[in-house]
Parts: C-alpha cells; structure tokens; sequence
C-alpha cells in the first residue's frame, strides 16, 4: 500500500481527481494528523538544525516573500512530534506520495522516508497540456527538478528522440498558444486581485504599440520574464538573483545601447512587480507590459532573459535564444545559456544565436513524450517504471 500526502490545498487533485492513477493500492494520508498538538503553524525561527532548515527554510522564505505566514513560534518539540507522527504515517507503508513539495509538510515526511527507506514519488504540475488539452504530471522517484537532480538528469541524454513526434508538438504549442501560466489553473481569488490590482499597479504596453517604438529607434528587443518571488525555482539553486526587479536592475545597468528591454513581470506577481514597475518603467530604455500575451512578446523578442522561469523553454520553442540567470532543469542542455554574471550580457547580445535545434528536440521529446505524466490508463505501465525506480532508489 502507497501512501498520498493530502494537505493544504493540494486536496486528491495530483493524482487521485483527474484521472492520473498509480498502478497499485494508494490510501490517503490526512494531513490533519500533524495538528493534534497545534504542530501547524511551526516555529518561524531557525535553530541552526540542518534537518528543521531543509524542513522549514522554504515555508519560512514564502511568508517572507509572499506576505502570506505560513509559520509562527510554538513550543520547542513540535518539530520533533511532527517527525514522530510522520514515522507513525509511514509505517507499514510499501512507499508515499508527495505533491507540494517545497512546504514543511511533505519535506518533513520526505525526510522520514529518506530515513526509512521507504520509496518516495515526487509529484508536481506539468510545464505542458497534453495534445487533448488536458494538464499533464510529474511524477518523479529520483526528487523534485527543482531542488536538484531529478528523473531527466539520468535519462533524457541518452533518449533516442522521435524527430517528427517533437515538430509536431512544437507546431500544436505554438498554434494552441499554451503556456505555464494558464495551465497553473487560476482560482477565483487570484483572477479577482489580477483584475483589482494588476491594472491600476502595473503599466502595460500594447504588442504594436512595441512594435512601432522599436522600428522608430532602430532597437533590437530583450524580453525579460518575471517570475512570483515566492517561487520555489528562485529559492533552491545558484542564482544571479532572486526577483524581477534585481532581474531588471542587472540587465538594464548592462544594456548595449542599441538594444530595448520589454519586461513581462508574473501575472500573479503583484508586489514585486508593482514595485519593479516603478522602478524601472519611466526608463526610456524598457518597456513594461503586464498585460502583454506572452507569445506575442516571444515573437517580438530577439533574445529573452530569465531567472529560471517556464517561459525560457517555451522562448527556445520559438527558436529563440535564450539567457538564464539561474539554474534551470531545462538549463545546460546545450540550447540555453547561462550568465556568469549581468556583465556577460553585452557580448552574449552581440553575438546571438539561434538555440541548438538537435539538442532541443531531444529535450523536448523526452519531456513530452516520456516524463510528463497524461492523465489515463495508458500511464500505468510508465508509472510502474517509476515505482520500481524509487524502490531500488531507496
């Protein structure tokens, strides 16, 4: 028997409501059973324990960042009752089902399992629908793309790439205009604040409108992608930065003078983005546009520049070169490339090229065609490869 980690908002929605089902025997475990002593909130402040900050740190840089508390001082133990109750849930149990995994809770039983042996699947949202429309999985056994190595670092370097399979993604993604941030699903709430604050906080400029500017001064177009600053890709990792705004501060101090930087900040990304907005759109050298369609700013785009977020693979769909200021699971494959450091900007701008093709469309399958998990029966025999990976893992 598997068991599912149920908790927060992440409620039978990875695996158990659209379809996607492991191939043996999986029962849920209610995270209620952590807050029979008020183990939720745990304590906010550092002991210097290397296990309570790989549990806590990124809860703890959340709250921070996205001024949503998630922690709060209680007494000294609840930490060490928290790993008793989860030893007690794993009990017995063939291996466990993670989804969230950032958050205290699953690192918490994460740590555990580790510690049992017991086999870990890690689950987190797919970067693409499938050709049907319908959201895709990870469904990882080795850990999660991104805090480290994960299933695509052992395998995609030697998957035999079905040529034709990857164009034909490649021309659905670019004529369904998909992208990471609609397939996050948006709640009701989220789309309310985008509608109440992103106009009235954030300045945007229409597609033509960039167009003409850029025609009228002769300027080649950096698009800069924002991501959320409580995103977990900008907490684990080696990064140049850690939000839009220090994203913009570098690149606009290093913008050769022939160049114009048209910056996209998150959708859902209203404090920071509000405040990289000011900052930084009465520049005459950038372009904010908040509202811009994401593709459209692609196309327009000679080269684009991110911390690590989604939008840079889906720029390198676009044949479109692209510059990362962090590590990036679709990084060092041959088809990004890495800053140094912002001063690196000028010469990588003046000497561009096109992403390597070859490279790209062997990512691209294997991500496509192999890792992400569809919703259906037809993902049993792929899942049971996953589970037998994560046991002999253990």
């Amino acid at each position: 028997m598997w068991g599912l980690l149920v908790h927060g908002e992440m409620v039978r929605e990875p695996l158990l409501g659209i379809g996607v089902q492991l191939p043996v025997p999986t029962a849920e475990l209610s995270a209620e059973a952590f807050d029979p002593v008020g183990l939720s909130p745990l304590p906010a402040e550092p002991s210097g324990s290397p296990d309570q900050e790989d549990v806590l740190g990124y809860s703890r840089f959340y709250s921070s960042t996205s001024g949503k508390p998630l922690l709060a001082p209680v007494t000294d133990g609840a930490l060490s009752r928290a790993r008793e109750v989860a030893t007690d849930l794993l009990e017995g149990l063939d291996g466990v089902v993670l989804w969230g995994n950032a958050f205290w809770m699953p690192r918490l039983v994460n740590q555990c399992a580790r510690e049992m042996h017991t086999p870990v699947l890690y689950v987190e949202q797919g970067w693409f629908r499938d050709p049907e429309g319908n959201p895709t999985h990870i469904v990882d056994p080795v850990g999660v793309y991104t805090q480290g190595p994960c299933l695509i670092d052992r395998e995609w370097a030697d998957h035999a790439a079905e040529v034709a399979r990857a164009e034909e993604f490649i021309a659905h993604y670019r004529s369904s205009r998909q992208t990471k941030h609609e397939i996050a699903g948006t709640t009701r709430l989220k789309v309310f604040l985008k509608r109440l604050f992103g106009g009235r906080c954030q300045p945007s400029t229409g597609v033509r409108k960039i167009e003409v500017e850029l025609s009228a001064r002769g300027a080649k177009c950096l698009f800069v992608a924002g991501q959320v600053a409580e995103d977990s890709a900008q907490y684990w990792g080696d990064h140049l930065c850690s939000d839009v705004e220090e994203l913009c501060a570098g690149a606009l101090e290093n913008l050769p003078a022939d160049w114009l930087m048209v910056v996209k900040p998150h959708p859902f990304d209203y404090l920071f983005g509000a405040a990289a907005a000011r900052r930084f759109a009465p520049d005459p050298r950038c372009i904010w546009a908040a509202d811009g369609d994401i593709h459209d700013l692609i196309d327009l785009a000679d080269a684009v520049l991110t911390i690590n977020s989604n939008v840079g693979l889906e720029a390198s769909v676009y044949d479109r070169p692209v510059l990362l200021a962090g590590r990036a699971v679709y990084g060092d494959r041959g088809f990004t490339t890495r800053l140094s450091g912002f001063e690196d900007l000028p010469a990588l701008l003046r000497d561009l090229s096109a992403p390597d093709h070859t490279r790209l469309i062997q990512f691209l399958d294997y991500v496509t065609a192999v890792y992400l998990i569809r919703s259906g029966p037809e993902a049993a025999d792929e899942l049971a490869r996953r589970i037998e990976i994560a046991v002999e893992d253990a």
